[in-house]
This record gives structure tokens, sequence and C-alpha cells, in this order.
């Protein structure tokens, strides 16, 4: 049985959390960047997540969570945490 991928949640939204929930966004997906700093969650929640580089500036609407089990329903979880902290999500 193969499903139709709609929700992706991105362990995660530091650089590059942060870069591959941005390329999934913009590419039709919908997106929750989850993370535990409350503060950044709070930014990126309030004012969007700005991207700059390659394709110019912009700035994206994303769905934050602070904790994993926000997004039990995504269709898929893909980690972007540091390996040295693996620890903060193992037992999540």
């Amino acid at each position: 049985m193969t499903q139709d991928i709609r929700h992706v949640a991105v362990v995660g939204a530091g650089g590059m959390g942060a870069l591959f929930g941005a390329i999934l966004c913009e590419g039709g997906l919908e997106v929750t960047l989850v993370d535990t700093d409350h503060e950044h969650m709070d930014a990126i929640r309030q004012s969007g997540l700005r991207i700059s580089g390659l394709g110019g500036d912009r700035r994206l609407t994303l769905a934050t969570a602070h904790d994993v089990t926000q997004v039990e329903q995504a269709d898929i979880v893909l980690v972007q945490c540091k390996g040295t902290r693996p620890e903060r999500w193992r037992s999540r």
C-alpha cells in the first residue's frame, strides 16, 4: 500500500533542519519544525523562517512545535539534530 506524503515533521530546527524544512515547504508539503528551543520556535512562529542565498531572500510560514508528541500524525519524521546531542530526542 502506498501513501501520499503530505506532512513532514523536521526534528531539530537548526541550520540544516530549518533549511530542509524550507525546501520541503517550498515543494508544497506541510512542514512542522520541532525543537526544544522555545525562543527559536516562537520567533519562527511569529515572524516566519527567513531563508537567504540561492533563490534570493524570502520568509516562509511554517508550523512549529516544542515536542515530538505534537507531530505524531506526520507522514514522515526527518531527524536533523546534532550527533552529539541525540539524547534530547531518544526517549520521546
